[in-house]
């Protein structure tokens, strides 16, 4: 076998056993399972610039919001503000109170 032929087989052999990237691996700080008070259950992925709130088959990006204290993302009429263990989530006049699951 040739040098070049040599060297494209090893191009083509290293790419095929690399990883492959999956979406967003490195987007999400940390993830978390809530229970409201309403009884609502929801999963909230934790980002550095925006957090992702996944009720059933609703799916909110929110950007990160100013906030005196906790981790406050927020658009126009949606709110997930966490603090000291809880999350406050609002939807225009709704409000819900949520715990980590399992707490």
């Amino acid at each position: 076998m040739s040098c070049a032929r040599l060297a494209v087989f090893g191009a083509l052999l290293t790419a095929a056993c690399a990883p492959r990237p999956t979406a967003n691996t490195d987007h999400w700080i940390a993830s978390h399972r809530y229970v409201c008070d309403d009884g609502t259950r929801l999963t909230i992925n934790w980002g550095r610039e925006e957090a992702e709130a996944v009720f059933g088959n609703r799916r909110w990006r929110l950007r990160r919001a100013v906030s005196g204290s906790g981790a406050r993302y927020a658009d126009t009429d949606k709110e997930v503000w966490e603090h000291q263990g809880a999350v406050r989530v609002t939807a225009g006049a709704t409000a819900r109170t949520c715990t980590i699951a399992g707490r």
